[in-house]
């Protein structure tokens, strides 16, 4: 089973996802399961851990126990694990260190992973946009002339609208 450490990887993008976009993935994903987590997680069980890795305070682990049930006070402990790049990484280790909701573990691991699948394949397609595509013949004729220096800006602009009327008469693309 992939874990926190393992989260990070490209997964078939040109580049690993920043900090930034696994803490948008992290945060989209505790969105994602919120109903989910707020029937099963019961937040008192995770505070001591929380607040020794400094992901909660003494003041932030008082605003949710004033909540009037155990759902109103898990959901805002989600807020609070999603406002933190670390949060839901060591809620992960509380749970595991509970040992009382494994199950929660790998349904975690699941949608987290499903978020940054999407994040990646976005990414991927956004890759394929932003590459350049290479030119016709006939446009590469014109910037050749252009490197060539052919003397006026005019006659330059007439070679690129000749070669693409010439282009779309053969069926043809110029870009």
């Amino acid at each position: 089973m992939e874990g926190p450490g393992s989260w990070s990887s490209s997964g078939g993008v040109g580049r690993p996802l920043t900090e930034d976009e696994m803490a948008e993935v992290k945060k989209d994903a505790l969105e994602r399961m919120r109903p989910y987590l707020c029937d099963k997680i019961i937040a008192e069980r995770h505070f001591d851990y929380l607040r020794s890795k400094k992901i909660l305070t003494r003041e932030d682990t008082e605003e949710i126990s004033a909540r009037s049930s155990s759902r109103k006070k898990t959901g805002k402990l989600l807020d609070y694990l999603a406002e933190n790049p670390k949060g839901l990484d060591t809620l992960i280790e509380s749970i595991r260190r509970e040992r009382t909701q494994n199950f929660l573990l790998q349904k975690i691991t699941d949608v987290v992973l499903k978020v940054k699948n999407e994040k990646l394949e976005a990414l991927k397609g956004l890759e394929v946009l932003l590459t350049p595509k290479p030119c016709s013949h006939y446009v590469h004729s014109y910037f050749k002339a252009e490197e060539e220096n052919t003397g006026f800006l005019h006659q330059k602009h007439y070679f690129l609208f000749y070669t693409h009327q010439k282009a779309n008469k053969e069926g043809r693309s110029t870009f």
